[in-house]
């Protein structure tokens, strides 16, 4: 595919759903990927954004064409890749829901068209200041929006679409990783421990990003679900 300018843009402030902003996640890639996902409200701003990745995802698709044509002259179409935003859907019936959920990553390795390791990286994670550096992981229900590398891609196993890459998050409001408080009343019964002064571990674990297989081998496809 022809070289393209890549585009920065910034997502409004959504509700995340799934983050691996601070220590990448290794299920889909021994190498690790820093990734996050966000719920995005109807609303003008939302609308304006979605309107200028639908744009481009066109773009992508065209421009893939095009270079197909080169040597394919009588080619009408060719495949599309699925975008990285989507109608969020309801988990017990599966209907489409208002507003628009974004994906995106980072690979946390860089390496070069020789699968040899050039370098790490790692997204800029900040508060609600601009300038605060984040360093505890980010859970869902917060409050974030997204700074992300938009450029086109198109391979014959997905087709043509744009792939998203996480630079940075800001943080506007913090939700801890973690489960939550569980309160219970005493009740009658045989088990009893003694008091201990180390705080119980919470048990909490972050859910896995539901991603296929097939995505995460994407070569040029940075953003992800």
């Amino acid at each position: 595919m022809a070289k393209t300018t890549r585009i920065k843009l910034m997502t409004p402030f959504g509700r995340a759903s799934y983050c691996a902003l601070i220590r990448p996640s290794t299920k889909f890639n021994p190498d690790g990927d820093y990734s996050a996902r966000i719920l995005l409200e109807p609303g003008a701003e939302t609308d304006a954004f979605i309107a200028r990745l639908q744009e481009l995802y066109e773009e992508s698709y065209q421009l893939a064409l095009a270079e197909v044509r080169k040597d394919k002259p009588k080619v009408e179409s060719v495949k599309r890749a699925d975008p990285p935003f989507r109608h969020p859907e309801d988990p017990d019936t599966g209907a489409q829901m208002p507003g628009w959920q974004i994906g995106a990553k980072l690979k946390a390795v860089a390496r070069d068209k020789n699968k040899q390791v050039v370098g790490t990286r790692r997204p800029i994670v900040v508060d609600a200041t601009g300038s605060g550096k984040v360093t505890e992981e980010v859970g869902p229900g917060s409050e974030l929006r997204l700074q992300v590398e938009v450029s086109p891609f198109f391979t014959a196993a997905l087709g043509a679409g744009l792939s998203l890459r996480l630079l940075g998050a800001q943080i506007r409001k913090h939700v801890a990783l973690g489960m939550g408080a569980v309160d219970f009343d005493a009740v009658d019964g045989e088990y009893t421990v003694q008091p201990s002064s180390t705080a119980p571990d919470s048990g909490a674990v972050q859910p896995a990003p539901e991603t296929s297989t097939e995505s995460a081998e994407a070569a040029s496809a940075d953003g992800e679900w």
